[in-house]
């Protein structure tokens, strides 16, 4: 005969039961849970994969903004440009100016003449 506080057969076999029963209800909510992560997941990974992305599209613009021009580099340029144009052109004038005294001192060349050239020339 068994004790009254040893349990019995019966008593192990619905406490199995019982703990068999507590394990398929959290493996079935771990199951669902899993279930639920799994867009979470994928969207995580989109996520990330856009980061990726942004971080690549934020260096070319840093590398794109170091070379693009600036206004004011291009209106220096265009300035010395300018100046580098001036300089060019007044050098056939002096050339022709200095062709011109010449002429005139070897009396090639009037008053009259070296007026009208250089009133042409400007």
């Amino acid at each position: 005969m068994p004790k009254e506080s040893e349990p019995t057969i019966q008593d192990v076999l619905e406490a199995v039961h019982s703990l068999a029963d507590i394990t398929e209800r959290q493996m079935v909510t771990k199951t669902h849970l899993a279930e639920q992560l799994i867009p979470v997941q994928h969207e995580l990974q989109s996520l990330r994969a856009n980061m990726v992305t942004k971080n690549a599209l934020k260096h070319q613009l840093g590398q794109f903004e170091t070379r693009m021009v600036t206004k004011d580099y291009l209106d220096d340029k265009l300035a010395d440009l300018r100046g580098d144009l001036v300089v060019l052109n007044r050098r056939p004038d002096r050339k022709i100016e200095m062709l011109m005294d010449v002429l005139h001192t070897k009396h090639v060349l009037d008053d009259a003449d070296v007026k009208h050239v250089t009133s042409a020339s400007r």
